[in-house]
């Protein structure tokens, strides 16, 4: 890698101190509960515990969702957490510590060894480091994560055989390990997430021209990446044994992505979003250190993969931040204090560190310890007290209905299926209703309103409470969404503060009160 510029004397007095601190954070946010996007959980747990099946997964004859990734991350801790006798939430903080210690060391040996002089090393690991992204967005159970801690081994082969065929030393021959490993990466890197080859695409030259160069040898990581992709094959057709034939899960999620019409039940977006908008979120008071504001790094590696992946994720028109989440580290050596493109910027230069650090505490505290965070204290409180306390004091043939309102879909493998058997769980359809026309009064429900009117929440309380009147109803929602409901009709249970949705405000109806912070859970009466 090319490397130029010199640190300022504010970064390199400071960088251990930061680090440090960083580090220290980025622990700490490990184990607080905030939830970022349902996919953390219903990418992962959802199917390692069979439990409320995603839409990945749901068609047997249509699995979009490799197991293998999962069977290597999450299933060892949660095997060892069931063993000692751990709860799921135990269970789940035990994840996220390990792939917070896991991507920590790799990006840090990664960006060691793409970054050859040291004050690079530092640049690159601080301001990794105290990315937002790194110290919550990594350290929550996303195949993103993962897909970082695949990609930068990957580009670090990468550019280790750039390295070797612009030595040209007569008479070397690359290493063995180091091909076998890439062809593993990719697979493992292909299965985990179908968007991996996009952040390889274009630095993939340097390989075309070792293949020319050294053809017979090139042949062991495709070889290897054959062998690994059909083992994943074999493993997942046993694993979904109900599917009606081999699963290829990376093709079939290919297929499903290329239809817009299946992406429209996500969300569509510009085109431009990666790039106008996801991108300036990323770097925040960085945007004008990074090309094309400073030139310093354009001929890199990880400039490459940078660019390779955001052109390639921009041709698709669901476009959402995390999925930019392997830039992090990459954008980060990239990073420069000198030869501005434009003279102004230097008086900028100077500030410029301290204004990164206030926007990504601001955004780390936000997304670290608000972001819907009070869901999954919500539901261990649900089995630690509610569902225990119903039934100390109800007979056998009462019943439990959960409804979730204005929040994300519930992780419903936390709960205790022994106080919770046999749940039936309901969601409401495209058309805004729910499917409760005749409720079955010997079961017990879990039902996810969404962003469903008050008018659908009541209908559907109204309808439980009628239809079976043994059947005991629960509400989860946020503090401000209770504002819309008369306190007559509901007690509270259990409240926390450490809670915000960002998706149903009303101010035109409750002025200030409508951005209290908080989630509760309820006893409908």
């Amino acid at each position: 890698m090319v490397t130029l510029s010199q640190p300022t004397t504010l970064l390199y007095s400071w960088r251990t101190a930061l680090i440090f601190a960083a580090l220290i954070a980025k622990f700490i946010l490990a184990v607080q509960p905030s939830y970022i996007h349902p996919d953390e959980f219903f990418q992962s747990f959802q199917i390692i515990y069979n439990d409320n099946l995603p839409w990945e997964v749901a068609e047997k004859g249509n699995i979009n969702r490799s197991i293998v990734p999962l069977l290597i991350t999450h299933y060892p801790v949660i095997w060892f957490g069931t063993k000692v006798g751990l709860d799921p939430f135990q269970i789940y903080l035990l994840v996220r510590i390990q792939l917070t210690i896991v991507s920590w060391i790799i990006t840090d040996w990664c960006l060691y060894r793409l970054a050859p002089l040291k004050h690079e090393r530092i640049k690159a690991t601080l301001f990794t480091m105290t990315s937002y992204l790194t110290l919550v967005h990594q350290t929550h159970t996303f195949s993103n994560s993962m897909e970082t801690c695949l990609l930068l081994p990957t580009l670090y082969i990468v550019n280790d055989i750039r390295s070797y065929l612009e030595r040209n030393t007569p008479g070397q021959s690359y290493s063995v390990v180091k091909l076998c490993a890439l062809g593993a990466l990719i697979s493992l890197g292909v299965f985990n997430r179908i968007t991996f080859p996009a952040w390889i695409l274009i630095p993939s030259f340097f390989l075309l021209k070792f293949f020319l160069k050294h053809p017979f040898i090139s042949f062991i990581p495709i070889i290897i990446f054959i062998l690994t992709s059909v083992l994943f094959i074999v493993v997942d057709s046993l694993y979904y044994s109900t599917a009606p034939s081999y699963v290829i899960a990376p093709l079939n999620n290919l297929v499903y992505n290329i239809s817009t019409d299946n992406l429209r039940i996500h969300g569509i977006h510009p085109r431009y979003t990666h790039i106008l908008i996801n991108y300036p979120q990323m770097v925040g008071p960085l945007f004008f250190m990074i090309f094309p504001f400073t030139r310093t790094y354009t001929r890199t590696t990880t400039f490459l993969a940078v660019i390779s992946g955001f052109l390639t994720l921009s041709i698709f028109p669901h476009q959402e931040l995390r999925f930019l989440l392997p830039a992090v580290p990459l954008l980060s050596t990239l990073i420069s204090f000198s030869n501005p493109a434009f003279s102004i910027l230097k008086k900028y230069f100077k500030i410029a560190l301290s204004l990164w650090l206030i926007y990504s505490s601001i955004l780390s505290v936000f997304y670290g310890d608000f972001h819907q965070a009070g869901i999954i204290p919500a539901i261990a409180e649900i089995n630690d007290n509610v569902l225990t306390s119903s039934l100390s004091i109800s007979s056998s043939s009462h019943t439990t209905t959960l409804l979730f309102w204005r929040t994300y879909p519930p992780p419903t493998w936390m709960l205790d299926k022994t106080l919770l058997p046999n749940p039936l769980y309901l969601s409401k359809h495209d058309d805004g209703t729910i499917p409760l026309d005749s409720p079955y009064c010997n079961r017990n429900y879990v039902i996810d309103l969404m962003g469903s009117s008050l008018e659908t929440l009541l209908a559907v309380g109204n309808k439980m409470s009628s239809s079976c009147p043994k059947n005991n109803i629960y509400l989860v929602a946020p503090v401000n969404a209770m504002l819309d409901i008369d306190t007559s009709s509901y007690s509270i249970i259990w409240k926390t503060f450490w809670h915000l949705d960002m998706d149903h405000f009303e101010y035109d109806k409750h002025g200030i009160d409508t951005f209290t912070p908080g989630l509760g859970i309820y006893n409908l009466m």
